[in-house]
């Protein structure tokens, strides 16, 4: 399923210099020629382009050569902080970017097999756009709101929450097993008794539901999408 091919990731996109705009906060859409971003030290960071400057608090969402892109600083507490869309669906789908990569005139390359920080991968989904345009945290409340008309999205969504309380089951359970062990051992020299090696086991081992979490939640915006886009 998540399978997609995503080589533009990683690739300038070939488009247009029209395509390219700045959407602006209060709403308004400027189509710009040139547009690259800016950050300096005790300078105000955004996007230089051939119409002007303009700060990134004032920045909705930006098109250039290499994407959209939209402005997630106030989900991620006031600081700056961009996504990149990797998936144009009625739920669209984004992973957070480094903007100084993907915000100069070509993309930085992935050359390594390896996980480059700041470089989309198409394997995570950490903001969604819905139907209505507005972004949201990939969280089981969010997506609760914004797939309940899909009876069968919301199954594997309430799958995913299923799986996150079962993690915090083990971690929690760990944890205490882990405590209790070692208040156990009181004056004695430090030692792993078997409840807080089976504590350490059993808070390991809630990092396998990772992936099943991830899983869950991308089937459940799989099926929404395709159950919106059928209509």
């Amino acid at each position: 399923m998540r399978a997609v091919l995503l080589w533009f990731l990683f690739m300038p996109f070939i488009a247009a210099s029209q395509d390219n705009f700045v959407l602006l906060s209060r709403g308004e859409s400027i189509f710009v020629k040139d547009i690259q971003y800016r950050s300096e030290i005790l300078k105000e960071t955004g996007f230089k382009t051939n119409v002007g400057f303009f700060c990134t608090n004032e920045i909705a969402a930006v098109k250039n050569q290499n994407g959209y892109f939209i402005n997630v600083s106030d989900l991620k507490k006031g600081e700056e902080h961009w996504a990149f869309r990797f998936q144009k669906t009625p739920i669209s789908l984004f992973e957070e970017v480094d903007m100084k990569v993907y915000g100069a005139a070509l993309p930085g390359l992935n050359r390594s097999r390896k996980p480059q920080k700041g470089l989309a991968s198409g394997q995570r989904i950490d903001f969604y756009t819905n139907e209505e345009g507005i972004a949201n945290r990939v969280n089981y409340t969010n997506l609760r709101l914004d797939l309940a008309s899909n009876a069968e999205a919301i199954g594997h969504l309430k799958r995913s929450r299923t799986y996150q309380w079962c993690q915090v089951g083990l971690q929690l359970s760990g944890a205490g097993l882990f405590t209790s062990g070692f208040v156990g051992l009181g004056e004695s020299a430090f030692r792993f008794t078997p409840a807080m090696l089976l504590g350490v086991l059993m808070g390991g081992g809630s990092f396998l539901l990772v992936e099943p979490i991830r899983d869950a939640r991308w089937m459940a915006i799989d099926v929404y999408n395709k159950s919106a886009t059928s209509l």
